[in-house]
């Protein structure tokens, strides 16, 4: 144990050798020294600002290696009720913005939870995660003939280094231009080394951005980017019409419209299909 710490400690050494500055992923402007935090309760990290798009991100993180010991932190004890209320918020969104027969991808999905609540409220979506088995929606991984219309991507912006590397070849490997995301931002003052947000215990959280960070990439992109709600953000190449932002980015109109899907909605579910589907399989497998 003492040698593979050491091994970290003249891991880390190096990389600030080599990293005096920072340049930031996003518009490859030099990053400032903001403060240092300790992560996994053992190595002390520099945590740098840009000052032009606002990005904060950690020096170049070594430690993951160690952070993915497992693919969902121990301390995540949210996960099951996070999953829940983002399907529920992401309901009239999906219903409003893509037509009936659309198809969606959770990428980075986990366990498969959000593809499984989303199936059962008549959704046609998959779920793949290339360091998390696939529990709740292994028979709905995407194939290479699929087009999606949509990405989801929730509680990952934050764990990645360059986003916009992530996101651009998500668009390619899926051949849409629209992604669905969660992440917690902050504007303008750099958040206190309490914020909770930063997750030093888990080390798994590494970049956190501003409104003003999104836009950016989206542009880059060649798309638009819209703030939901506090941590629901979209970038996309669609223009959102009048009412599409009246029941979408008005927090008043977005609960009443969503009462409204909810209820429309109803009895819309993929459940009996799915065990139709898989029933099917298991039998021509057993066949």
């Amino acid at each position: 144990m003492k040698v593979k710490i050491n091994i970290y400690k003249k891991q880390r050494e190096l990389l600030r050798r080599m990293q005096k500055t920072k340049s930031c992923p996003v518009c490859s402007t030099k990053m400032t020294g903001m403060f240092q935090l300790k992560i996994l309760n053992k190595y002390d990290v520099e945590y740098y600002l840009c000052p032009d798009c606002g990005l904060l991100q950690t020096e170049t993180p070594f430690w993951l290696g160690e952070a993915y010991n497992t693919a969902i932190a121990d301390i995540d004890t949210g996960i099951i009720n996070r999953n829940l209320i983002n399907s529920k918020r992401l309901e009239p969104i999906l219903y409003r913005l893509f037509p009936s027969n659309a198809k969606f991808v959770d990428e980075a999905g986990g366990y498969g939870l959000l593809t499984r609540f989303l199936r059962d409220k008549g959704f046609d979506c998959y779920s793949f995660d290339k360091f998390c088995e696939n529990i709740f929606a292994k028979e709905f991984l995407p194939t290479n003939d699929l087009t999606m219309n949509a990405i989801l991507a929730f509680e990952v912006f934050e764990h990645l280094e360059d986003i916009t590397k992530f996101v651009k070849e998500s668009f390619i490997r899926y051949k849409c231009k629209t992604i669905l995301f969660s992440t917690l931002v902050f504007e303008n003052e750099v958040p206190a080394k309490d914020w909770w947000y930063y997750t030093t215990e888990s080390g798994q959280h590494i970049s956190f951005y501003q409104p003003k960070t999104l836009s950016k990439i989206a542009k880059s992109l060649g798309c638009t980017y819209y703030r939901i709600t506090k941590n629901l953000h979209i970038i996309t190449d669609k223009s959102f019409t009048l009412i599409d932002r009246i029941l979408l980015l008005n927090s008043f109109c977005f609960r009443i419209y969503y009462l409204f899907v909810s209820f429309i909605r109803r009895n819309k579910t993929k459940i009996h299909e799915d065990f139709n589907f898989i029933n099917n399989k298991l039998k021509k497998s057993n066949s």
